[in-house]
């Protein structure tokens, strides 16, 4: 399929670096996942749906830190979850995890809640939602999570969960090595970093969690959406993709 193709799209650049060493006859470029960053716009939420989301969560005096997207055995969610369990209650009464979305790891993860006796105020697990929803629960968190596996196949991969909450102006506390840490470093966005199955260094950074959301700055928020409409705004990659197929495409709008 490879040697049949003219051009090849590669979402990561070590994807890139496999097909030009296999293919190398062929001309690739990097099109990585993006986001809609006129629709994950902080300055654009639905107040009355922001509500309704809140009270389902019903977070009281917690701060909302949320994980959304698939949930996989490559993202390596099992490992928060097991050092979690370790915080003390002191510092697990002040934030509730809430967890949306689907996949094949999220019954195991759910048990695993479960074996650790965290309540509902300190964790739930909620079913997929469409965007507009999703787009609220991004809106009322006060942190969005990112973890991943520790393997050669997580490190090589940009998880596309990263986009909607830089794109929303929202700290990140990302467990993970690799491309997905090389986007974040990029943005200069409000970011804390723990290592991926490293369960003493995520309890040690889920310890100063309280202390980095209160310490995130205006300033670093905007630097992480403007990241997004610079360089991953679906526009910004539609575009660079026509240019690479069809060279003299550069007064391509975004909007044809």
């Amino acid at each position: 399929m490879y040697k049949k193709s003219n051009y090849v799209l590669c979402a990561t650049d070590e994807l890139k670096k496999n097909i030009d060493t296999k293919v190398s006859n062929k001309v690739s470029h990097v099109s990585p996942n993006g986001v809609d960053t006129t629709f994950f716009d902080p300055n654009s939420i639905d107040s009355a749906l922001n509500k309704k989301v809140r009270e389902k969560i019903n977070p009281g005096d917690r701060k909302i830190v949320l994980y959304q997207g698939n949930h996989g055995y490559a993202h390596g969610i099992h490992h928060f979850i097991n050092a979690y369990s370790k915080v003390s209650g002191l510092v697990r009464s002040k934030f509730k995890i809430c967890f949306v979305g689907g996949g094949s790891a999220k019954n195991d993860l759910m048990s695993l809640a479960k074996k650790y006796k965290f309540t509902v105020d300190e964790m739930e697990f909620y079913e997929p939602v469409k965007q507009d929803e999703l787009k609220a629960y991004i809106s009322v968190s006060d942190l969005g999570l990112v973890t991943l596996e520790d393997s050669s196949f997580a490190r090589d991969s940009r998880p596309a969960k990263i986009y909607p909450l830089l794109s929303m102006g929202k700290p990140l506390f990302f467990i993970g090595e690799g491309e997905g840490l090389e986007i974040l470093a990029l943005s200069n966005s409000n970011y804390l970093l723990a290592l991926p199955a490293n369960e003493l260094d995520i309890i040690e950074k889920v310890n100063m969690l309280d202390s980095f959301i209160s310490n995130t700055t205006k300033g670093k928020a905007e630097l992480g959406r403007k990241f997004c409409i610079d360089n991953m705004d679906w526009k910004v990659i539609v575009k660079n993709w026509l240019s690479l197929m069809r060279p003299n495409s550069g007064n391509f709008t975004g909007d044809q």
